[in-house]
């Protein structure tokens, strides 16, 4: 009987015996789903929530940046003229890493806007824009926040004027940390300032407010600073007339100078020719013949100046270069090898200089100056050498408002002088400076040119303008 009952029971206990591997995998794979969903969901839900905090956390800063502007304002008017631009201020919070830039800008009277206030009108209130940037594992996030600010009183007096400085830098930024001065000219209704206007702020902006009617003389400066317009330490505009109930806008572009080291390259081929003793060095920014050039006389073979630092650099050139937009009696272009632009008998033409692009601050940057040599032989003992600019021989542009340079004291029969391209009659005398003697109408065969050139000799020539002298030419042949 009991054998009958274990027989009845086996089957049973065989299938309740537990699951198999297939039913195991399955279950496993479904529980996988499940938690992945679940994890997905959380996480989502954890990365939307951080978000809201550092989204609300980047509102606050903006406030708080906003509000204590606002603060500052309705407490002294005159404190809306410290309201600036701020670029890449840092703030942690939480952990987090937050970045506030402030944008500024003012607005006149007319709606009307420009660098620092500009415009026409008069200085009303300014538009302030807030941005806060944070990152996040997939991708930069930030908002933005805007208020206008107004002072608590008018900036501007009726009865007098405003004058307002913008100045930039070689970048086009503003020109930051430059002192202020306003000076009333004498005569001219203008009086003393109560104080001192402040240094230009981050966007290149100072204000001088309640400025008398008159006249006056407004000047910017910085240490190791450069204007310009007129290559000085010190930017100035003499002639400022300041009106009651307007504002009187001043441009200016300063930055800190760069240094050029001048370097003559025609003297690496020929080191025992003299530079003449009263030479200039021309630089020229490329790319404005408006641009003042920046001008040095040196007995040095290696003379360094100062200069604004053009971002699109310089050309080099030795001697007078003056390139008028009118041209006339002022020009003196032919030191321009670029400007030799009539092609020669072989094709040669000239070719523009490279210029020497420069960054605020720069020193020693190098400049080439081509020279044309020439040289003389059969001089006196004793004797000086003055070369005067004549005029143009075929396919020299000319230098109309003329040059002269000497040379020292030449001691031997033969000596090689160094020129700027032109043409030239040369002399020798007993005096710096004397035209006693024509060398070439003396004996052209004693002015040999060392650089490509042409001895100009009348009784070759003719009874011509350009006769009795050389030119020193700076054309090349393709390829050469």
């Amino acid at each position: 009987m009991i054998e009958w009952i274990a027989r009845r029971l086996r089957p049973k206990a065989a299938d309740e015996a537990g699951f198999t591997i297939i039913e195991v995998m399955v279950a496993m794979m479904v529980f996988a789903l499940i938690s992945i969903g679940v994890a997905y969901g959380i996480t989502n839900s954890l990365v939307l929530t951080q978000d809201s905090r550092a989204r609300q956390t980047a509102l606050n800063l903006a406030s708080q940046d906003i509000d204590q502007l606002r603060a500052s304002v309705q407490s002294n008017g005159d404190a809306i003229l410290d309201v600036t631009q701020k670029t890449g201020t840092p703030a942690k919070v939480g952990g987090q890493v937050f970045t506030l830039d402030r944008t500024v800008a003012w607005v006149n009277s007319d709606g009307t806007s420009g660098a620092c206030g500009t415009g026409s009108g008069t200085l009303a209130y300014k538009s302030v824009s807030e941005k806060v940037t944070w990152n996040t594992k997939s991708s930069p996030r930030s908002i933005t926040m805007d208020t206008l600010l107004a002072p608590t009183a008018n900036i501007n007096d009726d009865t007098k004027g405003t004058i307002i400085i913008a100045a930039t830098d070689a970048a086009g930024g503003g020109a930051a940390g430059l002192s202020v001065s306003v000076t009333p000219n004498s005569g001219t209704g203008a009086t003393t300032l109560p104080g001192v206007p402040d240094v230009t702020d981050s966007q290149g902006c100072s204000y001088a407010l309640r400025v008398t009617p008159g006249t006056y003389t407004v000047s910017v400066t910085r240490a190791g600073g450069i204007d310009a317009k007129s290559q000085t330490a010190v930017a100035s505009n003499a002639n400022v007339q300041v009106s009651a109930g307007a504002n009187t806008p001043l441009t200016f572009t300063y930055d800190t100078a760069a240094t050029f080291k001048l370097q003559y390259t025609t003297l690496q081929s020929a080191p025992t020719a003299l530079l003449p003793t009263n030479l200039t060095e021309t630089l020229s920014n490329k790319v404005s013949a408006a641009t003042p050039a920046v001008t040095a006389t040196s007995t040095s073979a290696n003379p360094v100046v100062s200069a604004f630092p053009f971002k699109d650099g310089y050309r080099g050139f030795a001697g007078t270069y003056v390139n008028t937009t009118g041209g006339g009696s002022a020009t003196c272009v032919d030191t321009n090898p670029a400007t030799w632009t009539t092609p020669a008998a072989d094709g040669a033409v000239g070719r523009d200089v490279v210029p020497s692009s420069v960054n605020p601050g720069d020193t020693d940057v190098p400049v080439s100056l081509p020279l044309g040599v020439v040289t003389l032989k059969g001089l006196k003992a004793n004797q000086y050498v003055t070369a005067v600019t004549a005029s143009s021989a075929p396919g020299d542009p000319g230098c109309q408002s003329g040059q002269t340079l000497t040379f020292p004291l030449i001691a031997g029969a033969t000596q090689a002088i160094a020129l700027p391209f032109g043409t030239w009659t040369l002399y020798s005398g007993a005096t710096s400076g004397a035209t006693t003697t024509n060398l070439v109408a003396a004996n052209a065969a004693n002015v040999i040119p060392n650089t490509r050139g042409s001895v100009n000799q009348q009784s070759l020539l003719g009874l011509v303008s350009w006769a009795n002298t050389v030119t020193l030419d700076p054309r090349q042949v393709a390829g050469s």
